[in-house]
């Protein structure tokens, strides 16, 4: 068993089931979806993990009602781990985005009461909403606070000059942002070198800001989706493809996992970047535990291997 911290955050989206609408006792299998999650979290938190990432969008907030079965049933498990949810996202036709006081407050309340717990650790804001005034949110989150409903506040989906503005409204910087990083997803790692080197608009001062101010980097889906497991068959585009074969044979030099390379891309990087890891599977989570030992051990030039390899072509 793990027993240093892990960077890694566990994301609980997969806890709910599948996608639709209705809570947990209106599903045919409530039992079998909290026992799925008992096992999850078993395995999360013998891989050293400690946070684990919540939405209220996640599967119409089943994630959430199944975590807080499990937080019912292992009352103890809450004195040792971070909670944080999300909230800002209305699924629907049209899908839209609502940070005003209303949804925002209303949200929290509701998470609370699906997890069971009287206050969040963190709730981090899923998206920017343009019909909502940055001061106007700083307004309703300061009250969150006020009420004890929430200890800290984060974003994600955002820019470096949203962030911005977030502090200027807020009088203090996002304790995180959550933004996609993957060795597929790489905007964020392109634009570091393709400032000069493209006509195409590249993130700005993302990085700079972030490690300036000490917000935490959550990096989600770090796996893209497992499209680099080298166990995967079918047709693929020829920079998978060949991905795919290098992180088998990095994973075979280091005596590691292929998830555990494919995170230690990002965990190399020295932005304390933390990937928030969704599978439910058991046996997955403890492939990724070792990510950060390995991300030590990796090679500069293998690191610059993989990008290549997912680029299908050299750096400039």
């Amino acid at each position: 068993m793990t027993t240093e911290q892990s960077p890694l955050i566990y994301g609980c989206m997969g806890l709910g089931g599948t996608w639709g609408p209705g809570a947990l006792a209106g599903r045919p299998d409530p039992a079998e979806l909290v026992a799925q999650a008992h096992h999850a979290i078993d395995a999360a938190l013998a891989a050293g993990i400690t946070t684990f990432d919540h939405a209220d969008i996640y599967k119409d907030g089943r994630a959430e009602e199944v975590f807080g079965t499990v937080l019912a049933e292992r009352p103890e498990l809450r004195e040792t781990i971070s909670i944080q949810s999300k909230v800002g996202i209305i699924l629907g036709d049209p899908q839209r985005y609502d940070s005003s006081p209303a949804h925002v407050s209303g949200g929290v309340v509701r998470i609370l009461e699906r997890l069971g717990i009287p206050q969040l650790d963190t709730l981090l804001i899923h998206r920017p909403d343009p019909l909502t005034s940055w001061n106007e949110l700083a307004e309703t989150l300061g009250k969150l606070r006020e009420d004890g409903l929430v200890k800290r506040f984060g974003v994600s989906n955002m820019s470096a000059a949203q962030m911005s503005a977030f502090e200027r409204a807020f009088g203090e910087a996002p304790v995180a942002a959550q933004i996609q990083l993957s060795l597929q997803h790489r905007n964020l790692l392109e634009s570091s070198v393709l400032f000069n080197a493209s006509d195409a608009p590249v993130e700005s001062g993302f990085v700079e800001y972030c490690r300036a101010k000490n917000v935490e980097i959550q990096a989600w889906s770090p796996l893209a989706g497992g499209i680099y497991d080298p166990a995967k068959s079918g047709e693929a585009v020829a920079e998978v493809l060949a991905t795919r074969e290098l992180v088998g044979d990095i994973a075979k030099s280091l005596d590691c996992s292929a998830e555990a390379v494919v995170l230690a891309f990002l965990l190399k990087l020295p932005w304390e970047v933390r990937p928030v890891v969704g599978t439910t599977n058991p046996a997955r989570i403890a492939a990724c535990a070792d990510a950060a030992a390995v991300a030590e051990r990796m090679s500069r030039e293998d690191w610059y291997r993989l990008w290549t390899a997912a680029r299908g072509h050299s750096v400039p």
